[in-house]
């Protein structure tokens, strides 16, 4: 009798493991883990697979949205000093196109040190910048979260577990690996092995 009831659980198990639950945990890793890595190592990745982790963002933040958060959440708002998941981002949302209407953000760049914005522009980012594709993406992001235009400090957050969090006080830290992945995402990408 116990064989039996030990069979019938490895079945339960491969049933729910082969329903999305444990690859969905996986995806959320391998997001974590490209956000914890060096951006440059992203240039070479395949664009669908920089897509799959930038759609996989996406989810989890629709998934997450206004709720409190942890540190590793892909966007995140700090609401009088406690961390929340930002609003959630439609799966078709294009961060390299401009808002619609309104006032821009004021945004000035902290380019000190290690944390100074690229301006060499990449392939991988449809040959704009780091900064350029940093403001642009800000901007969206801003525009979409609702965010006043008032000034805002845009900082680059290499290896963060995050993909962007804005701060009570205007600062909008942004992981340049989600640079990468947003452009994958818009199209506008081509990548060194793509063009040779």
């Amino acid at each position: 009798m116990r064989p039996l009831l030990a069979s019938i659980a490895l079945l339960i198990a491969g049933l729910v493991s082969g329903c999305g639950e444990l690859p969905t945990q996986g995806r959320a890793t391998n997001l974590r883990s490209a956000l914890t890595n060096d951006a440059e190592q992203l240039e070479f990745v395949a664009q669908p697979s920089l897509q799959v982790l930038l759609e996989d963002a996406y989810r989890i933040s629709r998934s997450e949205a206004g709720r409190a958060a942890k540190p590793t959440a892909p966007f995140l708002m700090e609401q009088s000093g406690q961390l929340v998941a930002a609003p959630g981002l439609d799966a078709r949302t294009d961060l390299l196109q401009p808002p619609d209407g309104g006032h821009p953000a004021q945004l000035s760049f902290g380019d000190r040190g290690d944390s100074r914005w690229p301006e060499d522009r990449r392939a991988a980012l449809g040959g704009l910048s780091e900064r350029e594709a940093a403001e642009q993406v800000a901007r969206s992001l801003l525009a979409l979260w609702g965010i006043p235009s008032d000034s805002v400090l845009v900082v680059r957050a290499p290896n963060a577990p995050y993909a962007a969090a804005l701060t009570d006080d205007g600062l909008l830290r942004l992981n340049p690996a989600f640079l990468y992945m947003v452009a994958a995402g818009s199209g506008i990408s081509s990548h060194v092995a793509e063009v040779q």
